[in-house]
């Protein structure tokens, strides 16, 4: 075959080759618009749509059911500020009005979803405080009559959204953003602008942007689920009653928690739980300073635990129950549920002979994993069905990251179980 032969064939298979990445190049484009159509098709407000859509009234019910029966009144008012937000949301999306009400929303983000892939991936820090700063913002959110919206997938760590239909944030990107892994905001500066939300500000008048009062705010508020900057941070309050009504757990996760409620007898209301947390660097080897029980410590730390917990069982009468797992049945033991960041304290609780130790089976992952929260959600639930919580303190030296005082988890647990100051007690290892 002569040389020209061949220079014509290289050259025909080259522009086959062209031809076909423009063709593939061209297919890719047309699905991205065809996924941007389909995403933006999905947004919640149509022309047939209406809130009462986005709240069914079955999964009110349903949500009647599940929650505290005291916590009725804080979902009764949530629905009607989020009601009343919605509505005039959808209402003025085609003209603006000088009422006191916003067509703005409050979008609370920290997208871990895909942080063990690729793509966007937001450090949230542990369940405990991310909850208590997405909850406060929620109540001011509330209080302001303003729409919110959460990105915030959980649903693989085993808590799924409640009326996720109304209250889950989706891109403007739709299934592309969801495809390719993005987000069209970006809340990594982790800064706060209440100066720039809209709605009631308690006096009955519309607040705009920059102070005024009586006009409509339209732009949206993108916010991480712990701001750190801002001219004005928030209080860390809320109703516990507001958990409840925005969470639950996923079937799964609801099924052991049932399974480990019957297991560990905590319907008796005579099981004390024990949290024990030894810190990130301590439990996981990650580089922060984290440190708050450490080396020989751990075990005294365990010890000291126990004859924490043994106090607040004299002072909650607290009574020993038969111990099932003894040969000898006629056993009468103090009955506590240990959650533990450390496998080490989890070894040392399963050889304890003076007390009855619960354990889940689940071995501690570090909440810095995207799938390491499922099992902390698990023990959070168990914590906060016990008839009280013996916490460990930070130690007095302690220079790591945590706020000081008691383990935000626990004290979460502490709330959304409704347990008093007389129910807990504080224990120093020092």
């Amino acid at each position: 075959m002569s040389s020209d032969s061949v220079h014509k064939i290289s050259t025909t298979k080259q522009k086959i080759v062209k031809r076909l990445i423009r063709i593939l190049l061209a297919l890719l484009f047309i699905l991205i618009f065809l996924l941007a159509l389909i995403g933006k098709g999905s947004t919640r407000f149509t022309n047939s749509s209406s809130p009462t859509d986005l709240f069914p009234q079955d999964e009110i019910t349903r949500t009647r059911n599940d929650i505290p029966s005291h916590c009725t009144p804080t979902l009764d008012s949530f629905l009607a500020s989020q009601l009343h937000a919605k509505q005039h949301q959808k209402q003025q999306s085609s003209f603006v009005s000088s009422t006191t009400t916003t067509t703005q929303k409050i979008i609370l983000a920290c997208h871990r979803k895909w942080c063990q892939s690729y793509g966007l991936c937001e450090p949230c820090s542990g369940i405990g405080d991310r909850t208590r700063h997405l909850l406060a913002s929620v109540t001011e959110a509330m209080r302001r009559k303003l729409s919110i919206e959460l990105d915030y997938p959980q649903v693989s760590n085993g808590v799924e959204l409640r009326f996720n239909n109304a209250l889950e944030y989706r891109d403007k990107w739709g299934s592309v953003a969801e495809f390719f892994h993005f987000r069209s905001y970006d809340v990594s500066t982790k800064e706060i602008h209440l100066d720039r939300w809209g709605g009631d500000n308690g006096d009955g008048k519309g607040v705009a942007v920059g102070g005024g009062h009586g006009d409509v705010v339209q732009e949206d508020q993108f916010v991480h689920f712990i701001p750190l900057h801002g001219e004005r941070l928030l209080h860390v309050t809320y109703d516990p009653c507001l958990y409840h009504v925005l969470f639950r757990p996923t079937p799964q996760l609801g099924k052991e928690i049932t399974y480990y409620s019957n297991l560990f007898r905590l319907d008796t209301e005579n099981v004390l739980g024990i949290h024990f947390r030894t810190g990130d660097s301590t439990a996981f080897g990650v580089a922060n300073s984290d440190v708050r029980a450490a080396g020989s410590s751990l075990e005294q730390g365990y010890n000291r635990m126990l004859q924490c917990a043994a106090k607040l069982a004299t002072k909650l009468n607290i009574i020993p129950m038969i111990d099932s797992s003894s040969s000898r049945s006629s056993i009468e033991k103090l009955h506590f549920y240990l959650a533990t960041d450390n496998q080490h304290v989890k070894d040392m609780a399963m050889k304890e002979e003076k007390y009855v130790i619960h354990l889940t089976s689940d071995k501690p992952s570090a909440y810095l994993r995207a799938d390491g929260d499922r099992s902390a959600f698990l023990e959070l639930y168990l914590l906060s069905k016990t008839k009280g919580l013996i916490i460990n303190q930070i130690p007095k030296n302690y220079v790591g990251p945590a706020t000081r005082g008691l383990s935000t988890f626990a004290q979460l647990a502490m709330n959304i179980g409704f347990m008093s100051d007389e129910d807990t007690l504080p224990c120093s290892l020092d």
